[in-house]
C-alpha cells in the first residue's frame, strides 16, 4: 500500500477530520469525471476559468465549486454559468481555510472514477476533457494524466514558453518504471492544472497533505504514477495565469519552511510501498529543490528591479540562473543540451 500522508512519524492527529472527509468520498461508479474549482477573490478573473469548464460541460459528469471564503463577488460571478443539465455542488466557506483543505474537500465531494482540480486563476483550453478523456479510457489502469500547460500573464496573453519537460514524445501511457526513470533523467513534467487524477488513488494516499504546502500535488503525482503510471498528452491544454505570483512560487521563500516541507516530502518517498524511489533519485529531488529556492530569490530580485533598469535585470536574472543551474543539476543541463542537439538534428528528446 502506497504511503499515506496523514501516517508520518509525527502522527497527525489534527488531521482525523480532513481524513474522514476524503474517506467518506462516494463510490457512485455512473459518475465519470468530477472537476473541482476553487477560489478566492478571484473575481477578475474567475469568468474565464468557470467559461473554460462550462464550454466543455458535455465531457463533464460532475462540477464541485468551493470559495474559499471570498469577500469579492467571485461566487456570483460563477453562479451565473451553472448549468441545470450539469450536476453541480457548491460550497462556501465563511472563512479561508486554505487550498489544500480546498482540494481535499473537493475530493470528498467527488463523485467520478477520475477528478480535476482547477484552481479560480487557471482555465482549462478547448478539448482538454475530451481529449484526457479519452485517453483515460483507453488506459484505465494509469493513476494521472497530465498534458502541457503554458504560462499566461495577468490579462491570459501567453508569455514565454512551457517550463516542464515532456513526460513523453507520444501521447498514451508511461509505465510506473518509465515514470520513475524519467522523473530522475529530466524532472517532472506534472503541472497540477492539467494533471486528472484517478479518485481511488488520491483516497489510498491520504488526498492532499497540508503540511506540503503547495509541493503537495506534486507528490501527488510522484506517488500515484510510481505506482500505476500516468498517461501524458504531448499538447498545450491548460493555462497557469502569472505562475511568479502565485501559491507555489511562495513555497521556497522561506528557507525553514522549505526545508521542513523536503524533510517531509523526502519521508512520504521513502514509505512508499512498493519502494521505487531510490537513495540516488531522491538525492536529485533534492538538487532540484536547492535550486528553486535560489531560484525563487533570483526572481523576486528581478520583479523589484526590472523597473529601474530592465536590461541590466534581465541579465542578472539570466546570468545567476545558469550559474545555479550548473551548480546544483548539472545533470538536467547537460540533458538540456541533448536534447536540444537532437531536435536540431531531426531526433527525438
Amino acid at each position: 500500500m502506497s504511503a499515506n500522508f496523514y501516517d508520518g512519524p509525527d502522527g497527525l492527529a489534527e488531521q482525523s477530520k480532513q481524513e474522514q472527509l476524503i474517506m467518506s468520498t462516494n463510490t457512485d461508479e455512473d459518475v465519470t469525471l468530477s472537476v473541482v474549482v476553487f477560489f478566492r477573490n478571484e473575481q477578475a478573473v474567475i469568468e474565464t476559468c468557470i467559461s473554460s469548464v462550462m464550454d466543455q460541460k458535455d465531457a463533464i459528469d460532475q462540477l464541485i465549486v468551493i470559495d474559499d471564503g471570498s469577500n469579492d463577488d467571485s461566487l456570483q460571478v460563477v453562479q451565473q454559468y451553472l448549468d441545470a443539465s450539469l450536476p453541480t455542488h457548491v460550497i462556501r466557506h465563511e472563512q479561508s481555510q486554505g487550498i489544500n483543505q480546498c482540494l481535499n474537500e473537493g475530493l470528498a465531494a467527488a463523485e467520478g472514477h477520475w477528478v480535476h482540480f482547477l484552481a479560480g486563476d487557471d482555465f482549462v483550453l478547448p478539448g482538454f476533457y475530451g481529449r484526457s478523456r479519452d485517453m483515460l479510457e483507453r488506459n484505465p489502469t494509469c493513476g494521472v494524466c497530465s498534458a502541457y500547460v503554458q504560462d499566461v500573464d495577468a490579462d491570459g496573453a501567453p508569455q514565454g514558453g512551457i517550463r516542464t519537460p515532456a513526460g513523453s514524445s507520444t501521447a498514451g501511457y508511461i509505465s510506473p518504471d518509465d515514470v520513475v526513470a524519467r522523473l530522475y533523467k529530466v524532472g517532472s513534467w506534472f503541472e497540477g492544472v492539467s494533471c486528472i487524477f484517478k479518485r481511488a488513488s488520491l483516497v489510498r494516499i491520504g488526498g492532499f497533505d497540508p503540511q506540503l504546502q503547495g509541493f503537495a500535488d506534486a507528490l501527488c503525482c510522484w506517488t500515484i504514477a510510481a505506482g500505476e503510471g500516468a498517461c501524458f498528452i504531448p499538447e498545450i491544454l491548460a493555462s497557469k495565469r502569472d505562475v511568479w505570483k502565485g501559491h507555489g512560487f511562495e513555497l521556497y521563500g522561506d528557507h525553514a519552511a522549505a526545508k521542513r516541507i523536503w524533510s517531509r516530502a523526502e519521508d512520504v518517498l521513502r514509505r512508499q510501498q512498493p519502494q521505487r524511489f531510490t537513495d540516488k533519485v531522491i538525492a536529485r529531488f533534492k538538487k532540484r529543490w536547492d535550486f528553486e529556492q535560489k531560484h525563487n530569490a533570483i526572481m523576486k530580485a528581478y520583479f523589484k528591479d526590472r523597473g529601474r533598469n530592465g536590461f541590466i535585470a534581465e541579465f542578472k536574472k539570466t546570468l545567476l540562473t545558469k550559474i545555479y543551474e550548473i551548480y546544483f543539476k548539472p545533470f538536467d543541463v547537460l540533458t538540456s543540451v541533448k536534447t536540444k542537439m537532437s531536435k536540431s538534428f531531426g531526433g527525438r528528446p
